[in-house]
């Protein structure tokens, strides 16, 4: 098998990166602010069998081990990563930040001790991370007795998690040469999957063990690497998904059906795995890069990409009408949508767009 240098840029992968964005938008809205879902509930659970977060995982494998092999050199990698990530993400902490200042929920901590904080706090997308780092808890930093009742975004762990993911696939890549063919990635898709399952039975429980997992890459690595091996041959497997997309949205479709009517259903993504959860990220792999590659005279969301900045500030959307007192009305979702994607679309024309023109341009031959 050979590696393809370059891949076609004709392709929907933003507009699906979009749609999961909104995914998510839905499914916190719905959560959060009491919205009715609609008929019967049968929208969300259709949604449901799209999952937001696991795609973003999945196209990220593809994508950034595309990066990884147009970049020279491991500096211009992560000069490439760096400036996709951090512009955006930078300005996002530093809203949220004013936000919570400008609502009465900060406490009293020196201005020295702050900067140290907000530094880590972007570096490594991670609020905790950053406040065991100087030895500052988030009750310290913060009070939920003003215009918040809960800090405004909860999402930032997916950046941690894309931060590793950042930092390992060098080394896998690099390694991988030196190891019999793909046997190192065989290893960590499978010691991947079975990290949530050991850990302990609860992803979310109080176990310093679950919220350092919370924060890295390796109980979603055996996701990267399916994005990441789809990327790797390419070349190969394209003649297999372009033009088969609409068959592939069938087959994924029976199996969502057959896993829930007759089987176990599809399981979660972060807690220790089913058998179902493993082939449903499978086959939606198969939906998702076969549609992504099919249909391009359709020219929708190309040079336009809103799903990091959609994702990055929704939830402040969502709490802000919390606080307000706002909830239980459908409405709620479109304005949520609405104020969304208009934050995104500044983000993406002012900063996001900008600083991806900085990027180190590398002539293909």
């Amino acid at each position: 098998m050979s590696f393809q240098k370059v891949i076609d840029r004709n392709n929907h992968l933003n507009f699906f990166r979009l749609l999961f964005a909104l995914q998510v938008v839905y499914m916190h809205s719905t959560e959060w602010l009491k919205i009715p879902l609609l008929w019967g509930g049968h929208v969300d659970k259709f949604l449901r069998l799209f999952p937001g977060v696991p795609l973003f995982f999945l196209v990220s494998g593809f994508l950034i081990t595309d990066s990884y092999l147009n970049s020279g050199n491991l500096k211009e990698y992560f000069i490439k990563r760096a400036l996709r990530i951090y512009p955006a993400l930078f300005v996002n902490i530093l809203v949220l930040e004013l936000a919570m200042y400008v609502g009465k929920n900060f406490n009293d901590i020196s201005a020295l001790k702050y900067i140290e904080y907000f530094v880590l706090y972007v570096i490594t997308a991670a609020s905790g991370i950053a406040g065991f780092i100087i030895g500052i808890k988030n009750d310290a930093l913060y009070n939920y007795d003003g215009f918040f009742s809960s800090y405004p975004s909860g999402v930032l762990w997916t950046l941690s998690v894309e931060l590793s993911f950042y930092i390992v696939l060098p080394f896998i890549l690099c390694i991988r040469k030196v190891i019999i063919r793909n046997l190192l990635l065989v290893f960590l898709f499978f010691t991947s999957m079975i990290i949530p399952a050991i850990a302990d039975e609860n992803f979310y429980s109080a176990s310093n063990l679950n919220k350092l997992l919370e924060l890295i890459c390796l109980p979603f690595l055996w996701i990267f690497i399916i994005g990441m091996v789809m990327r790797l041959y390419w070349l190969d497997i394209k003649k297999y998904l372009v033009g088969y997309g609409l068959y592939y949205i069938a087959l994924y479709l029976i199996f969502c059906f057959a896993a829930i009517e007759f089987g176990s259903g599809l399981g979660d993504y972060k807690r220790g795995l089913e058998i179902s959860t493993v082939f449903q990220i499978f086959l939606l792999a198969l939906v998702i890069f076969s549609m992504a590659f099919s249909y391009t005279n359709l020219k929708i969301a190309r040079n336009t990409d809103l799903s990091y900045s959609t994702y990055l500030y929704h939830m402040l959307i969502v709490q802000i009408l919390i606080s307000l007192g706002f909830g239980g009305s459908l409405w709620l979702y479109l304005i949520v949508v609405a104020a969304t994607l208009t934050i995104a679309c500044v983000s993406w024309n002012f900063i996001e767009k900008p600083a991806l023109k900085l990027k180190p341009i590398k002539v293909v031959k």
